[in-house]
């Protein structure tokens, strides 16, 4: 979804169709929710089951009364309508399930999907709301914040520089292949720099890790810490850079070539333009707010002052 093939030709297989889409899924669970009965509802349900007829009952009984009183069976009609209008047994039946689907519907409508009733019965109890970071408080749109290159660090120097510009040529070669979205932050820096990415061989991407391949016969790898302690790389050189970077809320990935680090690119995720506002809201209603993510606890820290300012 959402992709445009500009050039070159591809070639599809439908995996999912029809009623097995992930759009047809998310019709079927509001649907569900809507026709789905919330434990009040079927409170109001049984007590509905004795009240309807109680509530006839009375208004025969009235009826007959009053016709007896005065021989006037426009009066009695009129206290017996008068006594169902009153007591009205049908807004008991029917008011709890026009507001799940109204609720339901309306939540659907601002990007809100609602399991089941059950589920929207107990939102007024939550006490605590978990965020995912990466594309709900954050835009989802990495950008490239640093390129610093090992050499650099022994003369403590950090500006950009060709070293630099050769560490992201060398990222973005590997990082081509990959879906990740702090790859395509790679490569798009790449393309804003004019920089030409060089052909990859062996490419694999490795979950939580990040990436490795061949470049002029020499092994590549980009990603994480434990990426490096896997091919027993040691990280200490640039522990302290890496900190340092992680503490700002930047997310960084090392790059490495035949077994040696070339240095660090830093990528960060703007936070979203209501993400502070959202979670000010929340915590005056009362509600603790957490976030979850599979970046690093630092990251994670960083974020969490940012939107908690």
């Amino acid at each position: 979804g959402a992709t445009i093939n500009k050039t070159g030709v591809l070639k599809f297989k439908a995996t999912r169709v029809g009623k097995d889409t992930m759009l047809s899924q998310i019709i079927k669970i509001v649907e569900d929710a809507m026709g789905s009965k919330a434990p009040i509802q079927l409170l109001a349900d049984k007590v509905s089951f004795y009240f309807v007829p109680a509530v006839i009952l009375i208004a025969i009984i009235s009826g007959v009364i009053w016709f007896l009183a005065l021989q006037q069976f426009s009066m009695a009609l009129t206290v017996f309508v008068a006594v169902l209008i009153i007591a009205c047994p049908c807004a008991l039946g029917l008011a709890t399930p026009t507001a799940v689907m109204m609720g339901t519907g309306l939540a659907a409508k601002n990007g809100i999907l609602i399991k089941s009733s059950k589920a929207l019965e107990a939102a007024k109890d939550v006490n605590m709301v978990v965020f995912d970071k990466t594309g709900t408080l954050t835009k989802g749109e990495p950008v490239v914040t640093d390129i610093l290159s090992v050499t650099e660090f022994s003369i403590g120097n950090s500006q950009f520089s060709k070293n630099e510009l050769t560490i992201l040529e060398i990222a973005a070669s590997v990082e081509k292949n990959s879906e990740h979205p702090l790859a395509e932050a790679i490569v798009n820096k790449a393309n804003q720099s004019g920089i030409k990415v060089s052909e990859v061989k062996n490419f694999q991407a490795i979950p939580g890790k990040g990436a490795e391949g061949t470049l002029k016969g020499k092994k590549i790898l980009i990603g994480t810490r434990k990426l490096m302690q896997d091919n027993k790389i040691s990280v200490d050189l640039i522990e302290d850079k890496m900190a340092a970077l992680e503490d700002q809320g930047k997310t960084s990935m090392i790059l490495a070539s035949d077994g040696k680090i070339m240095g660090i690119i830093a990528v960060a995720h703007p936070l979203k333009e209501n993400s502070i506002e959202a979670v000010k809201i929340l915590h005056k209603m009362g509600k603790s707010v957490a976030i979850i993510t599979g970046d690093n606890e630092r990251v994670a820290k960083a974020i969490t002052n940012q939107v908690d300012a």
